[in-house]
């Protein structure tokens, strides 16, 4: 799983980095994909507007990352619902707060799926209060509820699409759930929390 958002140093931060391999902590110094601070992404007053977004990459390493740019080709010809696209064949992004602090829902796949596999792509939608329309870890939805997440299938462009109008035209984002699934993220999943439980089952009970 990767990391969701940035951590939030402190105490805890310290004590965590110490015990941390070297070559894992080079990892945090890389660039966040949202560059507020949890409490920032609590604290903002969302005025969203109706509207589907996608954020993609160029990479064509893996099958998915191929159908991935395939499927937003499609979406764009179909135009069933407002979609706006950014990364390739789209806007140019710096901060995906900036897109995702405006959509009601968003297109979330992985580069690829593997069972418990899920990263910041799903994780920053939440964060921000979108209806996530999902491929990537088969078992999400072990994770997160059916009225957050709603799952796609690339293999089947016309029903993935007819999913993603149907839910976009039909009801609007459940946002209690939301909510529920976005406390779950940040105290289950969030950096601290993960690497803390990790350490601790290395250390033992005291």
């Amino acid at each position: 799983m990767g990391i969701a958002f940035p951590p939030q140093k402190g105490k805890t931060y310290n004590r965590i980095i110490s015990k941390l391999p070297k070559n894992f902590t080079s990892r945090l110094q890389e660039k966040p994909t949202i560059e507020q601070t949890v409490s920032e992404i609590l604290d903002y007053e969302y005025h969203k507007k109706p509207l589907v977004s996608a954020i993609i990459s160029d990479k064509t390493d893996t099958k998915m990352q191929k159908k991935r740019i395939e499927f937003i080709k499609f979406l764009k010809t179909k135009n069933d619902f407002p979609l706006k696209v950014y990364g390739r064949g789209g806007d140019f992004v710096l901060n995906k707060f900036d897109v995702l602090k405006n959509s009601t829902h968003h297109i979330a796949i992985e580069n690829s799926s593997h069972l418990g596999n899920w990263t910041e792509k799903i994780a920053d939608s939440l964060l921000t209060l979108n209806l996530s329309f999902y491929q990537g870890a088969p078992d999400i939805l072990s994770y997160f509820s059916e009225d957050s997440v709603k799952l796609i299938d690339l293999e089947d462009f016309e029903n993935s699409n007819e999913v993603i109008a149907a839910e976009f035209h039909d009801s609007k984002p459940n946002y209690q759930a939301l909510r529920f699934d976005r406390n779950e993220l940040i105290e289950k999943f969030s950096f601290e929390s993960t690497v803390s439980r990790f350490i601790s089952h290395i250390d033992g009970p005291k």
